[in-house]
């Protein structure tokens, strides 16, 4: 899958949860046909766009992977651009 479309998928979690809840729980990315090291990455960049606001939990798997507990939210400017 292409970087571009696996940041639509992550951004539409994002945009069709956001009236549920303030934050995205990691697992609420489980289904999504995306690693969730990749989701992680791709929350990273998100947020560097100003697309969304992510945070990294405690890592509550192995300390030599990337897997991490995190929560996101997608923000003004990513729901406008949506």
């Amino acid at each position: 899958m292409k970087d571009s479309k696996a940041r639509g998928l992550v951004l539409k979690r994002l945009y069709d949860l956001h009236h549920q809840t303030t934050y995205v729980d990691d697992s609420e990315f489980s289904d999504l046909p995306i690693e969730r090291n990749v989701v992680a990455n791709i929350l990273e960049q998100l947020d560097q766009k100003g697309l969304a606001e992510w945070e990294a939990r405690e890592n509550y798997m192995d300390p030599a992977e990337r897997f991490y507990k995190f929560r996101a939210r997608i923000t003004a400017i990513g729901i406008d651009g949506h």
